[in-house]
């Protein structure tokens, strides 16, 4: 009687078994977790340093890295010594009650990545109103998370008019993850961001060493949860399966709703901090 479901077992496994090789042998279901790493890995990350106030360049490191040659990047080499895009200290000069002081927070659209040197939206505010004193704490990869914490650290020393946020879409998951989850890695044909620590499939946040963040940017994944879902992602029909999870997942959008929830929150806290700073 013990054994009357071991022919069903036997089934279901050369089922499954046949199913895995046909799906292989026909390219179906491509891998969600690929076995193989990388053919080679990104190079070192720009020069960064993280603490309470999330990440940003390391002005001493960046200088060095900049001296005395065409950097890849101009725009990087740009920077005060706090480690932000901009020409000026966060500081408080002698002129500062005899001008407009604006204060721009954001991620990489305030910090100027997608644009020229001096045509930013931000250089371009600057070049509008010369007689104004422009300070630029965008970041790139920075949520609003990270802009609320730089008000909290700059505004009562430079006490800003007019504080401007710059925000944009991915804003919202930016503000699922830690502050100093940030990693640059500048391969030869291009520019990639990405992080230490990512949200897997689960909505849970993994943190990663460099060499595993190389290997599921490189294949365009999110990490798995664990060694269970892991080895489900290598095989053709569990691959399949965690497909059908993400669409499920996808039209529910329970992440979206979190995100959401998180970035008001940190809206609603970053305009109280301005009401009480008067800006």
């Amino acid at each position: 009687m013990r054994k009357r479901w071991l022919p069903g077992l036997v089934i279901t496994v050369v089922t499954l078994i046949a199913l895995e090789f046909v799906l292989g042998a026909a390219r179906l279901s491509p891998l969600y977790f690929p076995p193989t790493p990388p053919e080679r890995l990104l190079a070192p990350p720009w020069r960064w340093t993280c603490d309470e106030l999330g990440c940003r360049h390391d002005y001493d490191a960046m200088v060095e890295t900049c001296a005395g040659r065409e950097p890849p990047l101009p725009r990087r080499c740009i920077l005060n010594r706090q480690g932000f895009h901009d020409t000026q200290d966060f500081a408080a000069g002698d002129d500062l009650d005899d001008r407009m002081r604006i204060l721009m927070l954001g991620d990489s659209f305030t910090f100027g990545e997608s644009a020229e040197v001096g045509k930013s939206y931000v250089e371009t505010i600057e070049a509008s109103f010369p007689q104004s004193i422009v300070w630029n704490t965008g970041m790139t990869g920075a949520g609003t998370n990270q802009a609320l914490a730089l008000f909290q650290k700059y505004a009562p020393i430079l006490q800003p008019h007019l504080t401007i946020l710059g925000f944009y879409m991915n804003d919202f998951r930016d503000n699922m993850l830690p502050m100093d989850a940030m990693l640059w890695l500048v391969p030869r044909d291009g520019r990639v961001f990405m992080r230490r620590r990512f949200d897997n499939i689960s909505g849970k946040t993994v943190a990663l060493d460099e060499r595993k963040a190389h290997y599921y940017r490189a294949h365009g994944v999110e990490p798995p949860a664990n060694k269970i879902e892991q080895a489900v992602g290598r095989t053709r029909l569990g691959s399949l399966l965690l497909r059908l999870i993400d669409i499920v997942r996808a039209r529910g959008n329970p992440g979206l709703d979190r995100e959401v929830a998180v970035t008001r929150r940190y809206l609603r806290d970053l305009r109280e901090a301005a009401a009480a700073q008067d800006t």
